[in-house]
């Protein structure tokens, strides 16, 4: 186990490689890296302007039988997070900030959190086949899913809703107030809370309210 202290300020984070991530609210900010003791000092945390990048010189070791590097990344906020490598990433208890803001370059991001946020969002590259589920509360939440990726917020609350749809599989939502669905493909937006609902789009989707 490896400990890389953060510096501040940053506002966005970069991931670069291929990591299993795990987001944990504190009052101090650093790395966690988990991983086989030789391969430990493989990972390249840089500052680019406001940016923080992770990344890593080796060659996807797991591809070959190695599990992927684990890293802990312990934060007092979340910042923006850019992804442009297929992750795994969990915030496994509720992250209270103001903002949780993801977007996935990496066409497939296995993720998986709790938040308390003001505001939400979440976009997904053109042919992502990730898997996203939410739960925990936002006050007004914005969706951009594309490809085949699958987007659950059945457990996020939501007051306000916008959600862009151009994937082939179905949207879960819990919306209080209004949802703003804009439908462009196949897949369908099944919602419950009982929102006041505006559909646009060209897609074949549709709307579904549950009990």
């Amino acid at each position: 186990m490896h400990t890389i202290p953060i510096k501040s300020p940053y506002h966005k984070i970069s991931v670069n490689y291929s990591f299993d991530i795990t987001f944990i609210q504190d009052t101090v900010s650093f790395v966690r890296v988990i991983c086989a003791e030789e391969f430990q000092n493989s990972l390249r945390v840089q500052y680019i302007g406001d940016a923080l990048i992770l990344d890593s010189n080796l060659k996807a070791l797991w591809l070959k039988g190695y599990p992927r590097i684990r890293l802990e990344i312990h934060l007092q906020e979340l910042p923006y997070t850019e992804i442009f490598r297929p992750c795994s990433i969990v915030i496994p208890e509720t992250f209270r900030t103001h903002m949780f803001y993801l977007v996935d370059w990496g066409h497939y991001t296995n993720l998986r959190a709790n938040v308390q946020v003001d505001f939400l969002r979440i976009d997904s590259a053109g042919d992502s086949f990730g898997t996203y589920q939410v739960g925990g509360s936002a006050d007004n939440a914005e969706l951009y899913c594309r490809g085949s990726a699958i987007y659950d917020l059945s457990q996020l609350v939501t007051d306000t809703c916008r959600a862009y749809h151009w994937s082939v599989s179905d949207m879960h939502l819990q919306v209080k107030h209004f949802l703003d669905a804009n439908l462009f493909s196949s897949g369908n937006i099944l919602v419950s809370g009982n929102p006041f609902v505006s559909v646009n789009g060209t897609g074949t989707g549709r709307v579904i309210k549950l009990p």
